[in-house]
């Protein structure tokens, strides 16, 4: 009988405890929580609120609701009572973070744009609204694109599950003699387990382009041991959408399923623009590139830099470049052209191919006439012209892809360029990289150091490095080209080197890229006599 008794006390505690929750949601005493925003939404936004830009307040039409406003990326929530003014929003500090072993903290004072996500709730029943963001850019001028990155403070910056800092997988790394790069960390993990949501928005001159909800991961190899990190961006249809629409970029591919915002790898800290003055000088060749243009970014409002807003290589991507459908697409990497997507038969054909003419003590047109029927020729010089003028050191083992379309050709792209130019030092212009491929043993070197046998072969090889020193790599395309990169950046750089430090001045960037313009006016003639040689 006491137990029964116990039983009915606890049963109307927990009815009354229910009831009284019931009271604080309907008279807006307390804030929803996570679990409850996850549940199925049915108040509309977008016809219950206005949003006065002159003023920057977001209000509600219907006192009836009101709006909840998160100023780290939609972690916690604020009560606005019906009225949230964007200038006084007050976003969470997150540059003061360590993002790497060699980070440093950011000097003076960053810029910030005014960043919430918000929903509104029926004051008188549980029914709440997707998730919003805003972001107010009118107080940071700008002639280049600006991206803001919306996105939960813990996911980027918690010890445990925050994907852009050392946290608590740092903490079980024993190398203390390894290099810095090369440590364990969070931002070291890969996979779907280390992908997080974010909000992307894009603007142009303060007008924005490209709100969605998107995937985002830590990019890059060594580099994202980097205070700054390149971040790769996915389209999902469990964040909104499967694609993404081209607001950005000229390139006549209308959409993608994901982007990458680099960070010019190991040029991060030398110029920040030397992998996509590259693509830019191959573009419209033989051979496949990763077209991209500068932006500067902010994540939860907060500056975070300059970054290259770059097409990502998928299937996706190769398959509208090469006019064909994403399924028929297959990708190889590396030296020893390992399967990356597509079907392993497809690439028993091409290591098979490499086999044979490298098993052989000598070969002739009609071997080349035979490849022919199989890879795309043109593509292969171009590839091999641009890596050795450009004298890519971390290549042909790393960094080098080729893909084909079923039933097509094989054709080769051009892929992380950065350990090149004048990055190994200005002396590097003279590096022969005939001689650096000539006791090679991957798949792109045994091809071309057999190819190169053949007089035909040579004759066009020699003959179409001519043709592109004329065009792409003409003087003029490259001081061109070369200037209109810099100048786009240039900018910005003041805020960029405060921001991470990783280039000591103003004036050091400017040297670096000089001495990147001089190793490509330079390289042409000290290129030539190398081929002379061969």
């Amino acid at each position: 009988m006491r137990a029964l008794r116990k039983i009915d006390a606890l049963s109307v505690f927990f009815v009354f405890s229910i009831g009284l929750i019931l009271l604080l949601y309907k008279y807006d005493l307390i804030d929803l929580s996570e679990f409850e925003l996850s549940n199925k939404t049915t108040v509309d936004f977008n016809n219950n609120v206005v949003y006065d830009k002159d003023e920057r307040i977001i209000g509600v039409l219907n006192p009836v609701f009101n709006i909840y406003y998160s100023e780290d990326g939609g972690e916690t929530f604020k009560s606005s009572n019906g009225r949230l003014d964007l200038g006084k929003i007050q976003n969470k500090e997150n540059t003061n973070i360590p993002t790497s072993y060699n980070w440093k903290a950011p000097s003076f004072y960053l810029p910030e744009v005014k960043s919430v996500a918000c929903f509104i709730k029926n004051k008188n029943s549980l029914e709440v609204s997707p998730i919003y963001f805003f972001t107010d850019v009118s107080s940071y001028q700008s002639e280049l694109p600006i991206i803001n990155l919306s996105i939960k403070h813990s996911d980027m910056f918690d010890e445990f599950k925050g994907v852009h800092i050392l946290g608590a997988d740092s903490w079980q790394e024993d190398g203390f003699f390894k290099a810095w790069w090369e440590r364990e960390a969070n931002f070291t993990n890969r996979g779907m387990d280390s992908e997080r949501q974010v909000n992307m928005q894009f603007f142009i001159k303060g007008e924005l382009l490209l709100d969605q909800n998107m995937g985002l991961r830590i990019g890059g190899n060594a580099t994202r041991g980097f205070p700054q990190k390149s971040l790769k961006l996915y389209a999902r249809k469990n964040y909104g959408s499967e694609i993404i629409k081209n607001c950005f970029l000229e390139t006549g591919v209308d959409k993608y399923k994901s982007l990458v915002l680099r960070t010019s790898g190991n040029d991060n800290v030398k110029t920040l623009f030397a992998d996509l003055l590259m693509h830019s000088l191959a573009y419209g060749t033989n051979v496949l590139t990763q077209n991209g243009q500068a932006t500067e970014l902010f994540i939860n409002g907060r500056y975070w830099g300059l970054y290259n807003l770059r097409e990502r290589i998928d299937c996706s991507l190769l398959a509208k470049k090469m006019g064909g459908k994403e399924k028929n697409v297959t990708i190889l990497e590396g030296g020893n052209a390992e399967l990356k997507e597509g079907e392993s038969k497809d690439q028993k054909e091409f290591t098979q191919l490499v086999a044979d003419i490298k098993s052989k003590e000598s070969i002739g047109l009609s071997d080349i006439k035979n490849l022919e029927e199989k890879i795309n020729i043109s593509s292969f010089i171009d590839y091999i012209i641009f890596e050795t003028f450009f004298a890519n050191l971390d290549w042909p083992t790393n960094n080098s892809l080729v893909c084909k379309l079923k039933g097509e050709k094989w054709t080769w792209v051009l892929n992380d360029l950065d350990f090149s130019l004048a990055y190994p030092g200005k002396d590097h212009v003279n590096q022969n990289m005939f001689s650096f491929l000539s006791d090679k043993t991957d798949v792109h070197s045994s091809l071309f150091n057999k190819l190169i046998e053949v007089e035909e072969f040579k004759r066009s090889y020699e003959q179409r490095v001519l043709e592109l020193f004329e065009s792409n790599l003409s003087n003029g395309n490259i001081t061109s080209t070369y200037e209109e990169l810099k100048s786009s950046i240039g900018p910005a750089m003041p805020q960029q080197i405060k921001r991470w430090r990783s280039i000591p001045s103003l004036s050091d960037w400017e040297s670096n890229c000089k001495d990147n313009l001089n190793f490509l006016l330079e390289r042409k003639t000290i290129y030539l006599n190398h081929l002379k040689e061969l």
